[in-house]
């Protein structure tokens, strides 16, 4: 999975070409050099820092030369320098993914952070490594390395972006992906064979990583495949919120799950970005991929969503995706694989988004968040790419059908029913669309503290989970546990609440 993006500067965010070479040419016309501009190879005057290419052209490091380029470019800078087309929404749009984004160039420090600012693009970037904070410069992957390290991430779990074969080389010496930006820059051939990827313009480079985060891969070997469902932690840094990371960290310990699903609602608080932050810790003690989607109360207190992705960041074992922007926050699909790489079982979460009116009628009605139309046409196009698997959904809040059946009806379901299902105001048809295409086994919701039931609907299992967080919001004493979910290796599965108070602690 995706957790970093590293951008080259010049020639990859920024038009600088013009810049470069009208500091170049006025430079050598006060300072004769030594060897002529025009020896130079065109692509070293690009890829190089000034210092390197002063250097070539001098034979030696002279303060004249490097203080007429700063006065140089502090005077052209206006008229020449540019960000690529789309360079801005790439950056805006990256930002929804809990991914790095990390800037490594070979520009000056006090150049690199001038431009940067200038052109609005600075605040974008979680790190950024100039050649001022390097003793060797690409195609040396020390800038890289240093990032790497800094942040504990793996080279598969990287994307290099450039335009020059100095970046290609620099990205292949780490065992990073490279991607070319292609531009209008000279003998394209030449350069872009030295990389992995080869694009033209920032959508198709969207296009690539919302792709690849639609449907994230995650081996698992065992023969049972084992999924804890916590749901409705509803942390609020406050002294409950210990008892319920205990719980977490009891049941977790106890029963060896293979994955661990939160089904919204971690958070209810002002200082839900910093509970986000301490959950990544918590979770990420268990060494075990954990993965959620959003509740409609992640966001209370004016948070954003794009405030707790942000918070996501840095997770060592987080499965997770925003999913395509139109769609909301968490829509995205894990496909597991057994030990051969191949497809073995879906599973598909999606965002039920927060409270919202309806036009029903001829009136506007409140009512809790559903799925839309994008988001079922979304859903079919999930699963069509896995046609050989079967499927199970995770979401918020539960779906209109979760009402088929009503608390008398203790012969057709098992578990608490002890409130009315808190779904939409309306059925937008959802259901019938997951009915008809027969790959979706079991629905798993939350969002509703003191139900836990669970019962069959034209062959789909519809269940809640067990309320895992200690807020109460009517009776006190409800215990509070997880939902248990096997999938077997013929694709059948059970589930069962197990509470904490009947876990034994293993520590």
């Amino acid at each position: 999975m995706l957790k970093a993006v590293f951008f080259d500067m010049d020639g990859t965010l920024i038009d600088s070409d013009q810049l470069v070479e009208t500091i170049y040419q006025k430079l050598t016309t006060q300072y004769p050099p030594d060897v002529p501009l025009s020896a130079i190879p065109r692509q070293d005057l690009f890829a190089k820092s000034y210092i390197e290419v002063i250097k070539m052209l001098y034979k030696r490091q002279d303060d004249r030369y490097l203080e007429k380029v700063m006065m140089l470019h502090q005077m052209n800078q206006d008229k020449f320098l540019k960000l690529f087309d789309g360079t801005l929404e790439m950056l805006q749009s990256l930002k929804r993914y809990p991914v790095y984004l990390f800037l490594v160039t070979s520009e000056l420090k006090e150049i690199a952070t001038e431009e940067l600012k200038k052109l609005r693009i600075f605040d974008y970037f979680d790190d950024i490594i100039t050649a001022s904070d390097l003793i060797f410069q690409k195609p040396n992957p020390e800038g890289l390395l240093k990032l790497l390290k800094r942040y504990d991430l793996n080279p598969d779990q990287c994307l290099f972006i450039g335009d020059q074969t100095s970046d290609a080389m620099a990205g292949k010496q780490t065992g990073i992906q490279t991607a070319w930006m292609g531009w209008n820059h000279f003998n394209h051939d030449d350069i872009a064979h030295h990389f992995d990827l080869k694009f033209s313009h920032w959508s198709e480079v969207l296009n690539r990583i919302e792709t690849d985060m639609n449907v994230i891969n995650l081996s698992i070997t065992s023969e049972v495949i084992k999924i804890i469902q916590f749901t409705d932690l509803h942390l609020m840094n406050e002294a409950s919120d210990r008892l319920t990371l205990e719980g977490i960290r009891k049941a977790v310990i106890s029963l060896h799950p293979d994955l661990i699903v939160l089904t919204g609602d971690q958070t209810m608080s002002s200082e839900s970005e910093m509970l986000y932050r301490k959950l990544v810790q918590w979770m990420d003690a268990f060494g075990i991929p954990w993965t959620l989607v959003f509740g409609n109360h992640d966001t209370d207190h004016g948070i954003s969503y794009l405030t707790l992705i942000s918070a996501l960041k840095g997770s060592k074992h987080l499965i997770f995706s925003p999913g395509p922007k139109a769609l909301g926050y968490s829509n995205f699909s894990i496909l597991i694989q057994n030990q051969v790489r191949q497809p073995r079982y879906q599973l598909i979460f999606m965002d039920t988004h927060v409270d919202q009116y309806y036009a029903i009628g001829e009136k506007q009605t409140w009512g809790y968040g559903s799925i839309s139309t994008e988001q079922m046409q979304w859903y079919e196009q999930m699963i069509s790419l896995t046609s050989t698997t079967q499927s199970m959904l995770f979401l918020h809040i539960p779906l209109p059908e979760y009402n088929l059946v009503q608390p008398e009806d203790k012969d057709l379901y098992q578990g608490n029913y002890l409130e009315k299902p808190s779904t939409p105001p309306y059925d937008s048809g959802f259901f019938n669309n997951i009915v008809s295409h027969r790959h979706t086994l079991a629905i798993f919701a939350g969002h509703d503290h003191y139900n836990d039931y669970q019962f069959i609907h034209q062959d789909i299992a519809l269940a809640y989970g067990r309320v895992s967080g200690h807020y109460d919001y009517g009776p006190k004493g409800f215990a509070k546990g997880l939902r248990w979910i096997e999938i077997k290796k013929d694709n059948s599965f059970d589930t069962h609440i197990i509470l904490y108070q009947d876990i034994k602690d293993n520590l």
